[in-house]
């Protein structure tokens, strides 16, 4: 299956090569308008074409297109690639708006190829072991959840940058930060967040467009409780979820499992019930993003392209997604409880 890259920065720039490690896959092409980055990826991953015009992705001898580029390219390019009948990954969020988003949807329902998200939080390992620790009822019944994606790039972001225009971005720190949080909660708990109360302000980084700081709390389908933060002006990444008989910690540099009985990963092995271990992560980005990691997400869809199977990160998710971070703005503005579309 042969493979184009659209935009060869940003986070690009950590997974590009994963495509010349999947068997059956083939990178032929990188596409990004600085044609010396476009140069640089291809000879340095043995890629034999590059460009600078999107429309050359379309051609016929493309089977599948990475599209790793600003959020407001990402409804015009898809919807171009999905026409031309290409398997389409795209990086979150799936568009800046919930309007461009369903717009996606109606082209994909029109297609037969693979029409997925990248997600990069569903890349790490120990993702598929905590939601089997839920689900296997080792903490109890969940309560509640509580998770925060933040960083300093909004203290320096410069002007002249696309992330300067809301029109462009969506918004602020929430859309680029917390939505990999809300699309990950709610996979871990198999329930839809239907209500939704926040904060949301910009309070340092003038160069943000839309918000550099958002708290919200919301609610899930079950009643199950949980609160997301995001920030553009502090650090700081965090998954917790509580449960009436244990407690799920992950942070950047260790896991913290507190279970009513004992469970083995894929890479720990909790064997101590009801007492608390902190285990040591030490995955680096070469193994991230290699073939080494069971749950890397680019190999998984470009198997799901050749066997006929179904992607890890539907855009259908994309687009609910969208609608909760809609909600959250909402009720910032609004100073009052909001519904998500839909439910």
């Amino acid at each position: 299956m042969n493979i184009a890259i659209v935009g060869c920065g940003g986070f690009a720039n950590q997974y590009r090569h994963i495509y010349t490690q999947v068997e059956g896959a083939k990178l032929v092409l990188m596409i990004d308008p600085n044609k010396r980055m476009a140069r640089t990826a291809a000879a340095k991953l043995g890629v034999p074409r590059t460009s600078t015009a999107f429309e050359d992705c379309l051609a016929d001898d493309i089977d599948m297109i990475d599209i790793s580029t600003p959020n407001f390219l990402h409804l015009p390019q898809a919807l171009q690639a999905i026409e031309a009948g290409k398997h389409v990954i795209i990086q979150k969020p799936l568009t800046p708006t919930v309007a461009d988003g369903q717009k996606l949807i109606d082209a994909a329902k029109k297609s037969s190829k693979n029409i997925g998200m990248f997600m990069n939080m569903r890349s790490n390992p120990l993702i598929d072991n905590i939601k089997d620790i839920i689900k296997s009822g080792a903490i109890g019944k969940v309560s509640s959840t509580f998770s925060r994606g933040a960083h300093t790039g909004g203290l320096r972001m410069k002007e002249n940058n696309w992330r300067n225009s809301t029109e462009k971005t969506g918004g602020g720190a929430l859309i680029q930060l917390g939505l990999h949080h809300i699309n990950l909660v709610q996979w871990l708990l198999d329930e839809k967040i239907v209500s939704v109360m926040a904060y949301s302000k910009n309070l340092m980084c003038p160069n943000v467009a839309g918000d550099d700081v958002t708290n919200a709390i919301f609610e899930y389908e079950s009643g199950i409780m949980g609160t997301v933060e995001s920030a553009y002006c502090a650090t700081g990444g965090e998954l917790v979820i509580n449960g009436s008989e244990g407690r799920i910690e992950l942070f950047p540099r260790q896991l913290r499992l507190r279970l009513n009985r004992p469970y083995k990963g894929t890479f720990f092995n909790y064997t101590a019930p009801k007492k608390e271990r902190t285990i040591p992560l030490h995955f680096t980005g070469r193994f991230m993003f290699s073939t080494d990691n069971p749950a890397e997400q680019h190999v998984h869809f470009v198997k799901a392209c050749l066997e006929g199977k179904p992607v890890p990160v539907p855009i259908a998710d994309g687009l609910y997604d969208l609608k909760v971070v809609d909600a959250i703005y909402r009720s910032a503005k609004e100073q009052k409880m909001v519904f998500v579309e839909g439910k």
